[in-house]
């Protein structure tokens, strides 16, 4: 029950698997 996920958040996700799989940590 929340509400739908802002854009902040939705691009600090992005933001975050981008630098994963740019630090090779891909492993999602």
């Amino acid at each position: 029950m929340h509400t739908a996920p802002t854009p902040s958040q939705d691009i600090n996700g992005t933001m975050k698997r981008t630098i994963a799989i740019v630090a090779g940590g891909d492993s999602s």
